[in-house]
């Protein structure tokens, strides 16, 4: 196998507002260390683009990476002991694994599917298992082995509740001969389960050993496709071991798909399976539910993808401006192109800064945390979209030349929304809080002035936290009044007016109220997600507020980080862009919804305007300065 010589020069792994932004030291830490220098190699990214272009799993980069200790950040104790509390040496914690997937995927978006699926297979199994599957795991783990979680079915698709995978109940003779149970008996507990069925698009699906398996345990065949609520006690999870099943598991089909080709998206087929009871994760029917737990959290990991791929396409984008030339210059000395990169830069900003909001709760809070997981799962993903959008318009006609490694990313991209829920699925929880937030009682006495602020420092400054503990964590769910919140951080922020957010806030929220009230919010759907998805786009310029205002980062007990005129511009060029943005589509939907007056839209407007065009100009004197080093 031959590896083409690079066009560009090696991606920087560890590069990026991510890196400097969190709270957690990860940079300093060894295994992280010893990571992104293999995936900063060249001949490493060689190879991961050669298994892009030829589909083929990227087996000898995993097996490099497991012996750099890729196997710490899945398990707490490498001697296959799981972790009963916090450890201060652990690198077996989400913040880790939030790190080992943004690190990957800006390496390679295959590379950070295959090994990030890990994380998702390894939730329900921290959230249900016995400390004897749990030690299993560890040592399966440790000797190399992957874990994939089998949710879909081709049929069906994200409708887990009509799936037809069945685990069937019974016991075995001593001859070894399985005896299935009647559905109705109730006097008997199965000490085997017989399992048949068919999972597609699964990730890791040929090559990933252990398998998390939902499958129906309960109800008679055939099954009802237009499965309903009451069903969700039908549902178990099991865990297998690929090499245990032999042929009885297969993988008859490996999916080809447009973004990410080097992955393992494939189905998995059982045909008489038969596994103990003990390999039954959690009681009876309840696999629908820790699933849904799961995905309350795993959502919010699907933002650390869209952080490895922004950190990726700003690299590309900033190298191609900086190198090509036209009329003698950069083409970053047109005006176009340079506002281009200044989009990718802000976009960046603002995905990262969702992405550790999102982390730190959810590592505080595991399932309570939910609400800001699916924000980051939303707003990261479709903003990784539009910053590669602006990277593809920079590139121009070299960004669809196969010999350049910018088209990867155009379909790449994609797969983020789609994965751990659809885009709809997840605007579905988004504006489902979102109505709660309106449905709160109208504030008529002035709040405790830091209550909102004292109690996030407080979950800010939680240590990174075992995996095991955020998926055995149980607080309450997280919901605050953005406009409440920004009350309380306008007393410390340094650069960030606040002011014509909180405007925006409470005018976005009583618009929601009017769409109740009104009847529109329960017959128009796309008008509940149009409203969820301003929701996420104001949750995003909080986040902003929050992890780059000095003053804000101190009030929230993050560590202070050192910052450059030129850092300030671009915070308060992608605030005003970004929330005139918001500002401009909230007024959209008053209109629509016959509302024209919940904003002071003159005043807001001249206030984001006033900071886009300072940003923007202090970012264009850096850009000419750039060109006269050139």
């Amino acid at each position: 196998m031959s590896y083409p010589a690079p066009l560009y020069p090696p991606i920087q792994c560890l590069q990026g507002p991510w890196w400097t932004m969190q709270p957690w030291g990860l940079c300093d830490d060894g295994r992280v260390q010893a990571l992104a220098s293999y995936l900063n190699r060249a001949a490493t990214q060689q190879v991961l683009t050669c298994c892009e272009e030829q589909r083929t799993y990227p087996q000898m980069i995993r097996r490099q990476l497991h012996r750099l200790g890729l196997s710490h950040f899945f398990v707490d104790d490498v001697t296959g002991t799981a972790a009963t509390q916090a450890s201060a040496t652990t690198t077996a914690t989400l913040p880790h694994l939030m790190a080992l997937s943004a690190l990957c995927t800006s390496a390679s978006a295959s590379l950070g599917i295959d090994v990030g699926v890990n994380g998702l297979g390894l939730i329900p199994i921290y959230l249900g298992a016995t400390t004897e599957q749990l030690s299993w795991v560890a040592a399966r783990m440790t000797q190399g082995a992957f874990c994939s979680l089998l949710l879909t079915e081709i049929a069906h698709g994200s409708n887990l509740l009509a799936n037809e995978t069945y685990a069937e109940a019974g016991t075995l003779t001593t001859a070894g001969h399985f005896v299935p149970l009647a559905h109705d008996d109730n006097a008997h507990q199965p000490t085997h389960y017989r399992l048949n069925g068919n999972k597609d698009l699964i990730n890791g699906g040929s090559q990933h050993e252990l398998l998390v398996l939902f499958a129906r345990t309960r109800g008679e065949q055939p099954i009802d496709r237009n499965s309903r609520p009451s069903a969700q006690g039908d549902f178990s999870l099991f865990l297998l071991d690929r090499r245990e099943g032999g042929a009885a598991i297969t993988s008859p089909h490996r999916w080809h798909t447009l973004p990410t080709p080097a992955a393992d998206i494939a189905s998995v087929r059982l045909q008489d399976v038969l596994v103990p009871a003990t390999q039954r994760i959690g009681a009876a029917g309840s696999g629908f539910r820790l699933v849904q737990q799961t995905l309350g959290i795993t959502r919010g990991g699907v933002s650390a993808f869209a952080v490895g791929l922004a950190n990726r396409a700003v690299q590309l984008t900033c190298h191609y401006g900086q190198t090509r030339r036209i009329y003698g210059s950069p083409i970053l000395a047109l005006g176009a192109i340079a506002d281009h990169l200044l989009h990718c830069r802000a976009l960046e900003l603002l995905i990262t800064a969702m992405s550790l909001k999102a982390t730190a709760l959810l590592n505080a809070c595991g399932v309570g945390g939910g609400y800001y997981a699916h924000v980051a799962k939303y707003a990261c993903c479709t903003l990784a979209e539009a910053l590669v959008t602006e990277g593809r318009l920079l590139h121009g006609a070299a960004a669809l030349l196969v010999a350049r490694p910018y088209h990867r990313l155009i379909g790449d991209v994609l797969l983020f929304g789609a994965f751990d829920g659809t885009t709809h699925l997840t605007l579905e929880q988004i504006q489902w809080r979102l109505a709660q937030l309106a449905a709160q009682p109208t504030q008529t006495t002035a709040p405790k002035a830091t209550a909102i602020v004292e109690q996030m420092r407080h979950l800010y400054q939680t240590p990174p936290q075992p995996l095991r503990l955020v998926a055995q964590q149980r607080s309450r769910t997280l919901l605050h009044d953005p406009g409440r919140y920004l009350q309380e951080l306008a007393h410390s922020a340094n650069w960030a007016p606040v002011a014509p957010l909180i405007q925006v806030s409470e005018a976005l929220l009583t618009l929601v109220r009017h769409c109740r009230d009104g009847g529109q919010w329960e017959t128009d759907q796309g008008l509940r997600f149009t409203l969820g998805k301003l929701g996420a786009w104001l949750e995003t310029l909080v986040a902003l507020v929050e992890w780059t205002d000095p003053g804000t980062r101190r009030a929230l007990g993050l560590p202070p980080r050192p910052t450059t005129p030129d850092d300030q511009a671009l915070y308060t060029f992608a605030f005003g862009w970004f929330g005139g943005q918001l500002l401009a589509e909230l007024q959209m939907t008053m209109a629509r919804c016959g509302l024209v007056d919940l904003v002071r839209s003159d005043e807001v407007a001249a206030a984001l305007g006033r900071l886009y065009r300072e940003g923007r100009d202090q970012l264009y004197a850096e850009l000419q300065q750039i060109e006269e080093d050139i």
